[in-house]
């Protein structure tokens, strides 16, 4: 998996780096160059007018080097000097480079005409290191480069925004695309800020590898080509047993449809058998949304069908439209008294145990595996959804303190972590999934592949990476409005077969 660095660490490791004799200033022509080339591999720059505001840093030290670039591939560059002229050794010595026929403005006024004109604008004002809110000038100059309709690039981080927490404070440059350098960074996923880079690539830019690998990363990125290291093996010589069976504690009068979703999405990711547990209001509406299940119906033949279907189960999946009335309750304590499986529990599982946490204590297994959004996560910490989504690292981090097991934080580039586990971010931004039962889908995917026998850790990644790449086929195909949980339920054949 690519590693996630704050940017704290890997100003750590350049410090260490230069200590050790590599060379900010070559870094720093690395950088520049990275820019340039990651502009000229998506625009046409010659003959183009590319206005680049700049700060007193090393980052504009950066930008113009990508003056400098651009400028002699043939594009008219300005160069904004947005505060003052460059302060720092490196920044200077670019600075003096830059050539005769590059345009230089000193204020605001001067510089307006040329974001009138502009066909690309690239933001070198601030890096990593940027905390707070932008001070009125360079607010000044990133609102009249957000009012542009040029194509809007920025080096390393949109200035703005945050790097280690996503936060944007006031004014923030939006772009189209953001060059980040040695490694991809927390705002890249922590929205705010996420939504500010646009498209993100990484560039080398010359930091060897050994002093980022002496610190833990932030995290890590769950892709394609990780998921499909973690595909479960299929044997042929093999029967409905092999491939596991699923006991879903789902649904509840006026709320099958939950059932059905996290159920199909069970069914349809491989494995050998569900068993639904229904009660005589809902089973025949089940039964016939569902004829591949088995039903489980403890009000007609008593609890000692469900003891010996949790026992039986390799996956259990709790909560998804369940309801939170005492048989509910009654009928969670008895499956997770007597499951030695992996358990996931989602929706109304969740808000049970928030106010009953000592429910949990009852699981004979090691391996639960929570899937809050960020007001179930919130009433599990009893703290606001704004506290979740400010510091939705830290949150993930505090419910896997608390309660002991991996944890899915929905949302946005969904976070999984758990106990001896680095956090992994699973890439998706995507509307088409903001629906009621999406979330059903995901739990059932889960439990399917904690089913066949990934680690409680590892199956909450495929779940989560399988349920994006759904989302991403059908919105592509049908659009973000029109789509719907069924939708992703029939993308699992095309998707699970990419992974094989």
């Amino acid at each position: 998996m690519k590693e996630i660095y704050t940017g704290k660490q890997i100003k750590a490791a350049e410090e260490a780096a230069f200590l050790n004799g590599v060379s900010a200033q070559q870094m720093m022509y690395c950088a520049g160059r990275a820019v340039a080339s990651a502009i000229q591999q998506r625009k046409s720059v010659e003959n183009k007018n590319v206005l680049i505001l700049c700060g007193k840093g090393n980052n504009g030290g950066d930008g113009f080097v990508v003056a400098r670039e651009l400028y002699l591939a043939g594009a008219r560059v300005c160069t904004a000097i947005v505060s003052e002229l460059p302060r720092t050794k490196e920044a200077q010595h670019v600075y003096s480079e830059l050539p005769k026929g590059v345009v230089q403005t000193k204020n605001i006024r001067e510089c307006e005409p040329y974001f009138d004109g502009a066909d690309i604008i690239i933001d070198a004002l601030y890096g990593f290191g940027f905390y707070g809110r932008l001070d009125d000038l360079s607010a000044a100059y990133v609102e009249l480069a957000n009012k542009s309709c040029a194509y809007r690039v920025a080096v390393d981080v949109p200035s703005g925004a945050e790097c280690d927490t996503g936060a944007v404070g006031g004014a923030c440059f939006a772009a189209d695309l953001t060059v980040t350098f040695t490694a991809q960074k927390p705002v890249q996923f922590l929205f705010p800020g996420a939504e500010k880079c646009g498209e993100t690539v990484v560039a080398n830019v010359g930091l060897p590898e050994e002093y980022l690998a002496q610190t833990p990363p932030w995290g890590y990125i769950f892709a394609k080509r990780d998921a499909k290291s973690k595909m479960p093996y299929r044997p042929l010589n093999s029967n409905k047993g092999t491939f596991g069976r699923v006991l879903s504690l789902c649904g509840n009068y006026g709320m099958t449809g939950a059932a059905v979703f996290c159920g199909r999405a069970a069914l349809h990711s491989g494995i050998g058998l569900l068993q639904q547990v229904a009660d005589r209001q809902t089973y025949p509406i089940l039964a016939s949304a569902m004829p591949e299940a088995v039903f489980i119906l403890p009000d007609i033949y008593g609890e000692e069908c469900l003891v010996e279907a949790a026992k039986r189960a390799a996956a259990v999946v709790i909560g998804c439209g369940m309801g939170q009335r005492d048989r509910a309750v009654a009928n969670m304590a008895t499956v997770l008294k007597n499951s030695n499986c992996p358990v996931v529990l989602d929706a109304d599982a969740l808000n049970i145990i928030a106010q009953n946490p000592d429910l949990l204590m009852f699981y004979r297994g090691k391996e639960a595996i929570m899937t809050p959004h960020p007001g179930e996560a919130a009433r599990l910490l009893d703290i606001t959804v704004d506290d979740v989504q400010r510091g939705r690292m830290a949150a993930i981090k505090a419910l896997v303190q608390k309660y002991k097991c991996t944890v899915v934080l929905k949302g946005a580039n969904p976070i999984v972590c758990a106990p001896g586990q680095q956090p992994v971010v699973v890439p998706c931004v995507n509307t088409g999934l903001s629906k009621g039962g999406s979330g059903d889908c995901l739990a059932g995917m889960i439990a399917a592949f904690a089913a066949q026998d990934c680690s409680a850790f590892w199956a909450a990644c495929m779940g989560c990476y399988i349920h994006a790449a759904c989302g991403e086929q059908c919105t592509a195909q049908l659009g973000e409005r029109y789509v719907q949980p069924m939708h992703l339920i029939k993308a699992l054949s095309a998707v699970l077969q990419d992974l094989t």
